[in-house]
């Protein structure tokens, strides 16, 4: 009689052991969630240093002295605003104050009116550098 018990509750064992196997996300192999978040660090990763988006200005410096963010936002509020997006294709629109260039860009510099400025991506922070001045941008979400 044990042994006829014995026999169902190992084949039973034995398909639960298989299922486990064969189940994606079920084993303990390092699949499943923790695939999916290296899958979404990597993502994020990307996005962190792929300069493509939209920008708002954040903060300015020219001839080495800096603009407060309390100017900035008044300037906002007076609809004098500065906007960069730089999109997939390499161009690009700079609009300062209204005054709008296309641009095109690059991984090392983005080009208006003929002319190539340095820049440098942090985060969602691009620093745009000419001369002893730079504009600094927030990546819009």
């Amino acid at each position: 009689m044990l042994i006829r018990m014995r026999r169902p509750f190992v084949l039973i064992f034995a398909v639960l052991v298989l299922i486990m196997l064969t189940c994606p996300g079920c084993s303990c192999s390092g699949s499943g969630a923790e695939d999916d978040k290296e899958e979404l660090r990597t993502v994020a990763d990307k996005e962190a240093s792929d300069p493509q988006g939209s920008y708002e200005i954040k903060g300015m410096i020219s001839k080495g002295k800096k603009t407060s963010e309390e100017d900035i936002g008044l300037m906002k509020k007076k609809g004098l605003d500065c906007k960069l997006v730089l999109e997939a294709d390499g161009k690009g629109v700079l609009d300062l104050f209204g005054n709008r260039t296309d641009i095109t860009w690059n991984d090392d510099s983005i080009t208006a009116g003929g002319k190539s400025y340095g820049y440098a991506l942090e985060g969602d922070v691009l620093t745009v550098e000419y001369g002893d001045s730079s504009l600094t941008f927030t990546r819009v979400r």
